[in-house]
């Protein structure tokens, strides 16, 4: 074997081992990320080009044996191997796009004091934001989300009695939103306005399109008194169908003018119980006006001998109904408790999740544990344990790290430890976690941005399907109140106690209600 061939088999050698090496690193790390795909195409080059070596040299002799020009064979072989190596990198290329890019799902925005303020709504496309207007006590954006997607047909069916369809039919949708955030010297939030339309133009095939036009707005107020926080969220909501002549005359590029409506108006109060040495208790209420006032919750504050800040929550035993986080699945309930110890700027979460029987007696339990390290002057997600029963479930190989030719820092989820498929019944489905594989967090004019990734894989192809439930509500059911349908899920401080096990909170949410208590 010639030395050159002996070369080319080393150095394919080598690159395979490189890339077997770099299979058990952050598979999403940019860096190492080209450097895996390369060596592993350097590693296939190099074994190709042996390959080919083999025989060139082969006729090579055969050649000189007849004195015949080895021009011709020197052509014939650069060209083989020009098109063995273009075709290997096209097929690599092929296969990265669709095996080892992540799927872009969805984004949150925050704003720079880790407020969640917008969470889109198509997924798989990405929004367009337009910062209108940033000073130290305002904030004003503009966003956009658009797509050529399917809906159920059976959002129009009723308008065409005399045609049939397929389940989904073409459609093109428009979505934008208007949002302003009003804030204290302190950078609390004195106010939140969130506008919402969506536009969506069904097109059945061989008859008119027809319309659907959804738009909703929340008001969230803030009031800070001495012993107490007033939350005031106001709702507002209409949605109907259109046919073209409708359509025409109607102004859909526009939110609507709820300026003569009513909203649906609910409170959340914080309040102080209990003031002594020890520790401080307020009850959490909410209250959606004309109605009684439900106490939700039972918070708890005390400071450790050390200066740390350890507060303790419980979903009260005087709630009214079933509404929030106590679930009803014939007689079993579901309570949640959980607790925040903040040391400096770490932070550790800590959740658990009875599930009883309303006769007596424990049947489940399942505990959260979440540890959130200071980066980047935000609190990241460093530790994530879910636990079923007495069984332990923690994510392996949770990575944080940082682009090296931007701001942008990601969180990579490597995997879970075991298997929870036996227990899923007794969960929210915390499995789903496991899919987002990724998360970016890139730093904006108005804060930070987080956009989901989900794993690429053959096995999870991405749903053509998952934006086809567009058209809210128009006539409600009997079993759906307004006010379930348009709940706002920006600034319930409530839920934000309680985190949900389905997509876990990479950036640590700011809560008031967490920072009145601190702050008292």
């Amino acid at each position: 074997m010639k030395k050159l061939t002996k070369i080319l088999f080393l150095c394919s050698f080598g690159s395979f081992i490189i890339t077997l090496l770099l299979q058990f690193s952050q598979r999403y790390n940019q860096i190492l990320f080209i450097l895996r795909h390369s060596s592993l195409y350097l590693g296939i080059a190099f074994l190709v080009s042996a390959i080919i070596s083999i025989f060139y040299y082969i006729y090579k002799s055969i050649f000189i044996k007849r004195n015949i020009s080895l021009i011709s064979l020197n052509i014939i072989t650069l060209v083989i191997l020009s098109i063995s190596l273009i075709w290997i990198a096209d097929t690599r290329l092929d296969f990265i796009a669709e095996n080892e890019v992540p799927y872009y799902m969805n984004e949150i925005l925050y704003d720079e004091y880790n407020n969640k303020i917008y969470e889109s709504v198509l997924v798989g496309i990405e929004p367009s934001v337009e910062v209108v207007e940033k000073t130290a006590n305002k904030l004003v954006l503009h966003i956009e989300e658009n797509c050529d997607c399917q809906q159920h047909s059976r959002d129009i069916e009723e308008f065409y009695p005399d045609d049939e369809f397929d389940s989904f039919i073409d459609s093109n949708v428009e979505i934008f939103f208007d949002i302003e955030v009003i804030y204290n010297d302190d950078t609390s939030i004195d106010s939140y306005t969130i506008e919402e339309t969506r536009n969506i133009q069904y097109e059945p095939n061989n008859v008119q399109p027809y319309y659907g036009y959804v738009s909703r707005k929340i008001e969230i107020s803030n009031e800070y008194h001495t012993d107490n926080l007033i939350v005031t969220q106001k709702d507002f909501y209409y949605a109907d169908y259109m046919d073209d002549n409708e359509y025409i005359t109607f102004n859909s590029n526009n939110h609507y003018d709820f300026s003569n409506d009513e909203a649906v108006t609910s409170y959340y109060r914080l309040k102080k119980s209990l003031d002594n040495e020890d520790k401080v208790i307020y009850i959490m209420e909410h209250q959606v006006q004309g109605e009684d006032i439900d106490e939700m919750a039972i918070l708890t504050h005390e400071k450790t001998d050390e200066g740390n800040v350890f507060i303790h929550f419980e979903e009260s035993d005087n709630r009214l109904n079933n509404d929030g986080l106590i679930i009803w699945f014939g007689p079993v309930k579901n309570d949640l408790t959980g607790s925040i110890f903040i040391n400096d700027n770490d932070l550790e979460y800590y959740q658990t999740y009875y599930q009883t029987s309303v006769e007596g007696g424990r049947i489940g339990y399942t505990e959260i544990s979440r540890i959130y390290k200071d980066m980047t002057d935000t609190r990241i997600l460093a530790s994530n344990t879910i636990t079923v029963d007495s069984i332990e479930y923690p994510q392996k190989g949770l990575s944080f790290y940082k682009d090296l030719f931007s701001t942008t820092s990601y969180v990579e989820m490597v995997g879970r430890g075991g298997t929870i498929l036996e227990d899923i019944t007794r969960l929210e489905n915390p499995l789903e976690i496991d899919n987002i594989k990724l998360y970016e967090i890139e730093q904006q004019e108005y804060g930070h941005s987080i956009s989901y990734y989900f794993e690429a894989s053959p096995f999870v192809p991405y749903n053509p399907h998952e934006n086809s439930n567009l058209m809210l509500l128009v006539d409600l059911p009997p079993n759906i109140t307004k006010t379930e349908l348009i709940q706002s899920n920006y600034f319930n401080y409530y839920s934000m106690l309680f985190q949900n096990s389905y997509y876990p909170q990479i950036l640590y949410e700011n809560n008031e209600m967490i920072n009145f208590i601190v702050t008292e």
